[in-house]
C-alpha cells in the first residue's frame, strides 16, 4: 500500500502567510481524508505561529521545503529544508510565500 505521501502530493502545498501574533493553529498534513487535497483553487493562508505537523512514513518519503523554481519543476535538489523524522513539524515564523514538495521527484511529478 502506498504511503499517504504517495497518493496524495505535497507539491501542492502554497502557503501565503499573513500576519499575525499570538498563539497558532496545529494542522495535520497528510495520513487522514481531510490532509492534502489536489488541485487547491487557491493558495493555502496560515498565519505566524501556525504548525504544520506532516503525517508521513519516514522510510518511504520526506517533506522538503523548496523555493518556487524547485516546486514549479518538482526539482528536489538543494532543498531549503528536509523534514523526515517521524512526524515532522514546521512552525511559520515570518510572513512568506512557502512551498513544499515531496522528496521523491517522481511522486511530485506525478501528482501524489
Amino acid at each position: 500500500m502506498a504511503s499517504p505521501l504517495g497518493v496524495i502530493t505535497l507539491s501542492l502545498l502554497l502557503v501565503l502567510l499573513t500576519a499575525s501574533s499570538g498563539a497558532g493553529m496545529d494542522y495535520d498534513v497528510g495520513g487522514g481524508r481531510n490532509g492534502w487535497t489536489k488541485n487547491p483553487a487557491m493558495p493555502l493562508k496560515f498565519q505566524i505561529n501556525d504548525t504544520l505537523e506532516f503525517k508521513c512514513d519516514k522510510n518511504v518519503d520526506a517533506v522538503l521545503r523548496v523555493n518556487q523554481s524547485h516546486y514549479n519543476a518538482c526539482n528536489t535538489t538543494e532543498p531549503l529544508l528536509r523534514l523526515d523524522v517521524g512526524h515532522p513539524r514546521f512552525v511559520f515564523r515570518v510572513s512568506d510565500f512557502y512551498y513544499f514538495i515531496s522528496a521523491d521527484a517522481r511522486r511530485c511529478r506525478d501528482g501524489g
